[in-house]
């Protein structure tokens, strides 16, 4: 088979973890799976700094690093703003590979991707992933009129509500809805596969990454059994839905046909959560950088209503179907963006306060003045010895019950992402110690004194979140053009979209940052295919912004996924 008639399926198991799969392989409970990994290459694959799912999903379609593409998180902060404005695919500053492919004449087929509404042409066809509002939402799909092909064929469903299941206690209706959002996708990928012609063909399944948020520990396990390997510690749950995966995986696999090269990837890994996010508002706290706005009347009835605003949202989320959760949410006062800041972030005295964070993302952000509408650090040296201040005194901190560090590493934002959207990341950003669950922070402040930040007194607790990412996902290739049975080191998710050109005889484009995965391809097909390199492309506009209900459809499913509270 010639590179002109290679064809590439590209299979996206958001959140799967080796730490599993390999174990469960070995033991026969993933025979899909384990023929690939026999057959092919494999090896952990670094996600991106934060391992934020849009933010590392785009790095894999991009090739380039947050700072270039622009996406960190689920939202961005507005210009001169505390608010927030959440992103989809129309904010995304590079183009994509299979845009790419398609240019040079590749029939492409994508299916699920996170940020890809709305759907831009392809030479092909496109789903749009967790960023379409609805099922039903203008440019939902490429071409327009398979959105209704796929209603017709049996259905399909973007996401499933599953926090909201789970903290209603339904625990049988979540892994129900998960299950459904799993046979759909993978009955309407097969189906196009079969009866549509394509070179490239990408699906996304981001069942195991709602599984394992919610259900990774064992039903009645109020901690992570550290005696126990992963694989045997999580929960049934877990399991389940890793095999109906493998099971997919086998379908896809056998419809692609023998002459396909098939990769495996996920965007980031998982494990038990280690819950250090929600402390770093109180600690700052304690060094007299953040400041809770005043405790007058006005506040504590602030504070009351954003408390039974949440939990009112939760009950809605697991009792109430889609239709009735966006007609309550229209109710809501002051635009669905500025609710949620006000939702997961503490009310804060901006006069006084230097330095915040929220209570998911692994970063600090200073209140700097001439940026923040009420920024009171000044740029240049105050900034920068604030920045540095804060890295000395939170890699000193210790968890209060076990004594280990709280985190590996703090970094300011040029030392881990670059280009020109850089000033949408955190001024810090922190690497948790993954290895325990902290109980709070303990460090030696600078007169010498410890410090022990441990109540959870107005900690924002992420209810029912199990499971959270870890900086190593997977990386398979397998079939033609892989090394067969050869493990890889040093893969980045950077390096997804220039290895998947090059698999297809296409050239790299000069500006991509990510380099092509040599040491999984064979060495018969690295002799016959050299890596050509191409000029730059640049990304075609398709930049929307989301109407209030669009934008209230988006935020419920991120809370529904427990990506805001």
């Amino acid at each position: 088979m010639t590179v002109d008639e290679h064809k590439v399926l590209v299979i996206g198991l958001d959140a799967a973890t080796f730490d599993l799969i390999l174990p469960w392989a070995a033991e026969g409970k993933l025979p899909q799976m384990a023929r690939l990994l026999a057959q092919g290459a494999h090896g952990p694959l670094r996600s991106v700094p934060n391992l934020n799912s849009l933010s590392a999903w785009t790095t894999f379609m991009t090739g380039v690093n947050p700072g270039r593409h622009g996406v960190y998180w689920f939202y961005e902060r507005k210009p001169a703003s505390y608010d927030i404005r959440f992103l989809n695919g129309g904010d995304i500053a590079a183009a994509r590979f299979w845009e790419i492919a398609g240019a040079a004449g590749k029939r492409v087929g994508v299916i699920n991707v996170p940020m890809t509404f709305p759907a831009k042409p392809v030479n092909g066809f496109l789903i749009a992933g967790m960023d379409a509002p609805d099922e039903s939402s203008a440019g939902f799909t490429y071409p327009p009129e398979l959105a209704a092909e796929l209603q017709r064929q049996g259905g399909y469903l973007i996401d499933t509500n599953i926090l909201g299941y789970a903290r209603a206690g339904r625990r049988e209706q979540a892994l129900a809805v998960t299950r459904q959002v799993i046979d759909r996708r993978a009955r309407a990928a097969e189906r196009l596969m079969r009866e549509r012609p394509w070179d490239l063909f990408v699906v996304v399944f981001t069942a195991l990454d709602r599984i394992q948020h919610a259900f990774w520990q064992a039903p009645g396990d109020e901690s992570p059994s550290a005696e126990l390997p992963p694989h045997q510690a999580v929960s049934d749950a877990v399991l389940e839905f890793y095999q109906r995966l493998d099971a997919v995986v086998g379908r896809l696999v056998e419809a692609a046909g023998e002459g396909a090269s098939v990769m495996l990837v996920s965007d980031h890994g998982m494990g038990a959560n280690p819950q250090s996010n929600m402390y770093l508002n109180p600690w700052l706290e304690s060094l007299g950088l953040f400041h809770k706005a005043a405790d007058s009347a006005k506040g504590q009835a602030g504070r009351a209503l954003r408390y039974l605003l949440r939990r009112a949202a939760a009950l809605a989320d697991g009792l109430l179907g889609k239709r009735w959760r966006r007609r309550i949410m229209r109710l809501l006062p002051g635009g669905r963006a500025g609710l949620v800041s006000k939702l997961h972030r503490a009310p804060c005295d901006w006069s006084r306060t230097r330095a915040y964070a929220d209570y998911i993302q692994p970063g600090i952000w200073i209140n700097l003045r001439g940026r923040e509408p009420q920024g009171i650090v000044e740029p240049g040296e105050e900034y920068e010895a604030l920045r540095a201040r804060l890295i000395a005194l939170l890699s000193r901190c210790r968890d209060p019950r076990t004594g280990a560090p709280i985190v590996r590493g703090v970094y300011r934002r040029e030392e881990v992402y670059r280009g020109p959207r850089l000033d949408q990341a955190p001024d810090l950003h922190i690497e948790w110690n993954y290895d325990q669950v902290v109980s709070g922070y303990q460090f030696e402040d600078e007169a010498g004194q410890t410090v022990t930040v441990g109540s959870a007194a107005d900690i924002v607790e992420r209810r029912n979140i199990d499971g959270d990412h870890r900086p190593d996902g997977i990386f398979l290739l397998a079939g033609p053009g892989a090394r067969r049975g050869g493990e890889l080191a040093g893969a980045r998710i950077v390096d997804i979209a220039p290895t998947l050109l090059h698999l297809l005889g296409l050239p790299v484009p000069e500006d991509m940052e990510g380099r092509v995965l040599t040491g999984a391809l064979s060495d018969e097909f690295a002799a016959h295919h050299p890596i050509q390199r191409g000029q730059a492309t640049p990304a075609s506009e398709a930049k929307r912004e989301l109407s209030d209900d669009e934008a209230r459809q988006v935020e419920s499913r991120l809370r529904g996924l427990g990506y805001l509270e």
